[in-house]
């Protein structure tokens, strides 16, 4: 009987624990089952979602306009591979389109592949429409793009090619021509045959060519070579000045900015430097300041000032950033005054606004070159902001608004030396410079309102010796001398002698030797001899021949003696330009 009892027993536990272990199993099932299935259903999910948005992004695309679909996409790299299978299935005309707006488009990146691969489908279809498709892009971009076409042209009909480039006007013609003689292979007696048809001497052309070749063969070998060989070309041209472009930027990928200090041994004074320097400077220019830091102070000031000047248009902010930054104390002045005259020059109106940013030790640069800028281009809102600005320490004074006035003079001459006259003192020492630095512009437009204005203004220390006559002839001696010779009576007595050498100097210049010497009447006697003597001098260097005849006209045997012997006293001048009969001519004219 217990027997019987324990295996029932046993029977129910062995259940009891099946059963137990199959709803843990469930549960535990169930419960992993729970925790996998969201995920592999969001998977899925997201799965069909992107499957569901790249459909309804095609659509759309396919919907909207191709042409603004294309200009986005050509932005990247893996745009330009979506564009291009998108360009392959357009129609030439509408390949035409998409390549007219791309023209009409800022440049962008990837601007350039995309025109370029409209040309190649283009070309494709047809050769004329893809020289048509040229036609539409900047003349910059047209140079780059021939070659695309004429390789083609010349490989598939050579003569039809001939024909069409020969047609072009220069520089295209040229650009199509060395890229036929780069496709094929001509021997002399075809290029001979081909020149006679089409009446260009194509053997020159192919000539020309390969000696390029040669040159980018010598530069891509040995750049350094390729320097030294244009350094001893006094031929500066075009083509010149695109190879010492092409061997710079060579060293600049070996040497990296130590170019520089290359360039500054080479030349340091002509626009090609500058040039040469820009293009070095454009690829790094916090990197470019750094350097010019280390080098002497002759190269740091030249080199500075060049840098922010195509700096500053560009980026203003990062320009002044690096400036500050640099450890250097000395150079960072010598940058910090390049920096805002190279701003006041680009940028004025900004400038002027931000003075207040300026420190107080450079506010005067800065406006010097602001208040020149903006007087001959904005001189009413120089004038309107002044009040303010000279409530601002350090930002005017004398020398700002003297470069003012004269900036000013060069487009309104006259309103410039109104405003002098009402804004400062009679005889003062400010308003003295400033009709110093405008006398000139107005001169040349109201001779005699100058004159007269000279003569009430009266002498000046800071008029000089002869006062603002001299000044006025100056200019009017050399751009209006019959107007400068009508306004001699008006010369105060002290400044005539002066005065008359300068008239006389250039009347002898135009060879009108009577009126020089008739006007050596009007002279003192005790300033003749200085009178013709400056007559003279510019005649004695250049036409030293003609001296012997001028000093023949003038009548007193003493005072031609006298002045004679002055030049003869001047041995180096005799020795370099004055030939023995000439020297034996002049001794003859001293009398006994």
């Amino acid at each position: 009987m217990n027997d019987s009892v324990n295996k029932t027993q046993q029977i129910c536990f062995v259940l009891l624990g099946l059963g137990l272990g199959l709803v843990f199993g469930c549960l535990f099932y169930f419960g992993i089952g729970k925790l996998v299935q969201p995920q592999r259903s969001d998977n899925a999910e997201s799965l069909l979602n992107t499957e569901t948005v790249r459909r309804v992004s095609l659509d759309v695309s396919a919907e909207q306009s191709d042409f603004d679909w294309i200009l986005r996409e050509s932005g990247s790299t893996l745009g330009l591979r979506k564009v291009a299978e998108r360009l392959s299935g357009m129609s030439t005309e509408d390949l035409m389109e998409v390549m007219r707006a791309s023209a009409a488009q800022p440049i962008a990146h990837g601007r350039h592949d995309l025109q370029e691969m409209l040309c190649e489908n283009l070309v494709e279809r047809s050769l004329e429409k893809g020289l048509e498709s040229v036609w539409l892009l900047q003349e910059y971009r047209r140079s780059d793009l021939l070659p695309i076409v004429f390789r083609e042209w010349a490989l598939k009909d050579l003569e039809q090619s001939f024909e069409v480039s020969i047609g072009l006007e220069q520089p295209y013609k040229e650009v199509a021509l060395n890229v036929i003689l780069e496709s094929v292979s001509l021997n002399e007696d075809r290029l001979a045959a081909f020149s006679q048809s089409y009446e260009v001497d194509l053997g020159a052309l192919d000539e020309e060519r390969r000696r390029e070749q040669e040159w980018f063969q010598t530069i891509s070998e040995s750049p350094y070579a390729a320097f030294d060989m244009l350094i001893v070309d006094d031929v500066e041209n075009s083509q010149q000045i695109e190879h010492f472009k092409q061997v710079v930027n060579e060293l600049f990928q070996l040497e990296g900015l130590d170019v520089i200090q290359r360039l500054v041994h080479f030349d340091s004074t002509t626009d090609l430097f500058e040039e040469l320097f820009i293009q070095i400077a454009e690829q790094d220019r916090v990197g470019t300041l750094e350097f010019i830091q280390n080098l002497s102070w002759i190269p740091q000031n030249l080199l500075v000032r060049r840098l922010m000047h195509d700096w500053i248009p560009v980026d203003i902010e990062r320009a002044i950033d690096s400036v500050h930054s640099l450890n250097n104390p000395p150079f960072r002045r010598i940058a910090l005054r390049s920096l805002y005259s190279a701003w006041g020059q680009s940028l004025p109106l900004e400038l002027m606004d931000r003075i207040q940013d300026v420190p107080r030790g450079y506010r005067y640069d800065a406006m010097h070159s602001v208040a020149h800028s903006i007087g001959s281009t904005q001189p009413n809102t120089f004038l309107r902001k002044l009040p303010t600005l000279r409530e601002i320490p350090g930002a005017i004074n004398d020398d700002v608004e003297r470069a003012f006035v004269s900036s000013w003079s060069d487009i309104e001459p006259a309103k410039a030396l109104e405003w002098v006259q009402d804004t400062t003192k009679l005889g003062s020492e400010k308003r003295a410079r400033m009709l110093n630095s405008l006398i000139y512009n107005y001169a040349r437009v109201h001779p005699n309102e100058a004159m007269d204005m000279a003569n009430s203004e009266g002498p000046h220390p800071h008029f000089g010796e002869y006062g603002l006559e001299l000044r006025i002839f100056e200019v009017l001696v050399i751009e209006q001398i019959d107007v400068a010779l009508n306004l001699l009576d008006k010369v105060r007595q002290e400044a005539r002698a002066t005065v008359y050498s300068e008239v006389a100097r250039k009347l002898v210049e135009e060879r009108r030797y009577d009126e020089a010497i008739s006007l050596a009447d009007s002279v003192p006697a005790e300033d003749r001899v200085r009178y013709f003597n400056r007559a003279i001098m510019g005649l004695r260097y250049l036409h030293s021949s003609e001296v012997v005849t001028w000093l023949t006209r003038i009548p007193n045997a003493e005072l031609r003696s006298t002045i004679v012997n002055d030049l003869l006293r001047q041995e180096w001048i005799l020795e370099r330009h004055y030939t023995k009969d000439q020297i034996e001519a002049l001794r003859a004219l001293v009398a006994d």
